[in-house]
């Protein structure tokens, strides 16, 4: 869903730098963020492959995203490669990384509570079969996803 507010709003406004993109992103997101009471995750794949000033640019805006609440975003590496520049070093930088990996954990449970899939919750069968899914193929299909709800009504108070 988010991807064809994205792709509208490119059609409509024709970005040329990164930092255009950014604004197109930032306020698609807000929208997404408040019809749905959730950030929208922006995966950046292949982030060792970026030159270092665009990586910079991604982080930076990966902060301003996070503290003004609009997008979590999250830089995926290929190939086990880590950019120098991300790369955690010492007990400081353990003491960060267990501090983040806590956070994330907390935010994801959160995103969890927020569409009702934790157990005990109305739409925890679904949600189950849904992330089984996606963890089984990386990838869960608009019409995997409608198949597996097998509820319209369900599958769009999930959505």
């Amino acid at each position: 869903m988010l991807s064809k507010q994205l792709e509208s709003a490119f059609v409509t406004n024709t970005a040329t730098t990164i930092f255009e993109v950014f604004d197109v992103f930032s306020r698609v997101a807000l929208r997404y963020r408040d019809a749905h009471k959730a950030l929208p995750v922006l995966i950046i794949d292949n982030a060792n492959r970026l030159p270092q000033l665009l990586l910079t640019q991604f982080q930076d805006f990966a902060k301003e995203a996070s503290d003004e609440g609009i997008a979590t975003v999250t830089f995926v590496s290929s190939e086990g490669r880590i950019p120098r520049r991300m790369r955690v070093k010492g007990t400081q930088g353990l003491r960060d990384w267990r501090y983040l990996c806590h956070a994330l954990l907390n935010e994801a449970n959160g995103q969890l509570e927020a569409t009702r899939i934790l157990p005990g919750y109305e739409f925890y069968k679904q949600g189950g079969a849904i992330i089984s899914a996606f963890l089984k193929e990386n990838t869960i299909p608009s019409y995997t996803y409608w198949a597996i709800v097998g509820d319209n009504t369900i599958a769009e108070k999930m959505l």
